[in-house]
């Protein structure tokens, strides 16, 4: 999934606020909708209901996922570590 952020001036019809995800207000710019969707054929598809619907695009952004989380023991540094059994692993 791709994760977008939808700015629009005013407020959203309630049937469309349902389709969406998480919805957060926005100051000055009216509601900002955190919407997940699985291509750009469904981004279009929202941004042409939205429209359809009579609501002013102010933004559409996509949002980046957060970074990985990297390992920080000793594993993360080239250091064997030791399994269970006594058996040790060197790091790729």
């Amino acid at each position: 999934m791709i994760t977008y952020e939808v700015r629009v001036r005013g407020a959203l019809p309630e049937g469309l606020v349902h389709e969406f995800g998480s919805i957060q207000a926005v100051v000055p710019a009216g509601t900002s909708l955190e919407v997940d969707v699985p291509d750009a054929a469904a981004l279009l598809g929202l941004i042409d209901a939205l429209r359809a619907a009579g609501v002013e695009l102010v933004e559409v952004r996509r949002l980046e996922p957060p970074p990985p989380i990297l390992p920080t023991g000793p594993e993360a540094h080239g250091v064997p570590v030791e399994l269970s059994g006594g058996v040790s692993a060197e790091p790729e």
